[in-house]
């Protein structure tokens, strides 16, 4: 159970996380907007990183043959990851990693729970052909992760075996934001300044920047937000916080210290205000 537990968690927000990047990059790739090429280019080398653009193919010499969607300002590959079964780690096979665990652990989920991951399991269907279906797909997609949260945190009993839930939960999304975040900070300059506005959607805090700062995207207030935050439950200072809090859980009750030397090494120290 704490296996197919974990990795439920970890299936859950890699959905979701990759939910979110197909869905910004599809509604810019709608828009007329000349200047959200460049945006496009950008969040496909993201996906390229996140391997949203692998393709099995049939066995050759041993090994799974790989090939990719057409790259570019084109939607034919953002169709693909919201739709094709076939890519190795698009929504529809995420989708069905988090289904087989969930049925290894039905005992533990209520019925409410149990057909929400059913139903997210074939929201793909039937396979989309154009990029409105494709949107109306991760539309969907996205509301039933944050339903599985609030099924995981509020249905589901909290004993010894549910922590490691919430640790792949918090080590997936603390992964994802991370390797977001340093790809873009290599970009140039004009190009960073460009991609801050779906940066803000992939991270979920758009709303968030919007009351705190009334301002357009800033590169040093994205990131306060993105990374440091402690009150932000999107950002990767506040997964660190909580994977703390849970593993500090599992030593107490537990007797055994899981990756505690490595996650001191990763605490982050705010630099003092003035």
């Amino acid at each position: 159970a704490v296996e197919n537990l974990f990795w439920m968690g970890r299936y859950g927000a890699r959905v979701e996380n990759i939910g979110r990047l197909l869905r910004a990059t599809a509604q810019r790739l709608t828009e007329s907007d000349p200047s959200h090429l460049a945006i496009v280019k950008i969040l496909t080398a993201l996906a390229d990183k996140a391997r949203l653009r692998e393709v099995a193919s049939a066995p050759t010499s041993g090994q799974a043959a790989k090939r990719k969607p057409p790259a570019g300002a084109t939607p034919e590959w953002v169709i693909a990851a919201a739709g094709d079964p076939s890519l190795r780690n698009g929504i529809p096979a995420n989708t069905g990693r988090l289904f087989y665990c969930a049925t290894q652990l039905r005992d533990r989920m209520s019925v409410d729970h149990w057909r929400t991951v059913q139903r997210l399991a074939r929201m793909h269907e039937p396979v989309p052909q154009n990029l409105e279906a494709a949107l109306t797909i991760l539309d969907s997609v996205i509301p039933a992760c944050t339903a599985l949260a609030g099924y995981a945190f509020d249905d589901m009993t909290r004993d010894d075996a549910w922590q490691f839930l919430v640790i792949g939960r918090q080590l997936e999304r603390m992964a994802f934001l991370s390797s977001v975040t340093i790809q873009i900070l290599g970009l140039a300059e004009e190009d960073r300044e460009a991609v801050l506005g779906a940066l803000l959607e992939i991270g979920n805090i758009s709303m968030t920047y919007r009351a705190r700062y009334q301002r357009q995207p800033e590169l040093l207030p994205v990131l306060d937000l993105l990374l440091l935050d402690e009150l932000n439950p999107h950002s990767i200072c506040f997964q660190l916080a909580a994977l703390s809090g849970q593993l500090d859980l599992i030593k107490t009750r537990l007797g055994f210290e899981p990756l505690f030397g490595l996650l001191t090494a990763m605490t982050v120290d705010r630099p003092a205000a003035g």
